[in-house]
């Protein structure tokens, strides 16, 4: 498990030069997660406030603030947290991909930012939750239109059980 191993990258067909994979814990592999969140549980040191979520190689920190704080210094607490963070990550070779970096702050009506994914979720700023039950609207107008095309072929009950199955 922890010896060495070799790398070749393939594109169309053609293979790179061997590479030597040393000095990490290789991913898809059963030790992989235990060994990666031992060696990331620190990073929830930046956080004296607050929760962390830290899944995988994802760190979200969140912070309440009372509503009347300004944004400027939720922001300015916010960008401190990351400070640390890119300061363990230096000590600890680890890097932040910066595109995926984003500080946000989550009010219904004073919420400067744009919207994001969590989890794979869309949410906004706003906390309306629109863009994501827009996209859910869409996917289902195509099932709803194919159940109403069909609906005179079938009972309710029929219908009901045959897209538990699907």
């Amino acid at each position: 498990y922890l010896s060495d191993r070799i790398s070749k990258v393939a594109v169309e067909g053609v293979f790179s030069d061997p590479i030597v994979l040393m000095n990490m814990i290789f991913q898809g592999t059963v030790l992989a997660p235990p060994l990666w969140n031992l060696f990331f549980a620190d990073i929830a040191s930046c956080c004296s406030e607050g929760f962390a979520s830290i899944y995988a190689d994802e760190f979200n920190q969140f912070i309440e603030f009372d509503k009347r704080t300004n944004n400027t210094n939720v922001i300015a607490r916010m960008q401190e947290v990351q400070t640390c963070v890119h300061n363990w990550g230096r000590k600890s070779r680890v890097e932040f991909d910066p595109k995926k970096e984003h500080i946000i702050v989550l009010h219904p009506s004073d919420w400067p930012g744009v919207p994001f994914k969590l989890l794979g979720c869309k949410i906004d700023p706003a906390l309306t939750m629109e863009m994501e039950i827009d996209e859910l609207v869409g996917r289902m107008k195509v099932k709803i239109a194919a159940l109403v095309r069909v609906k005179h072929l079938y009972t309710i009950a029929e219908m009901i059980s045959q897209s538990k199955t699907h």
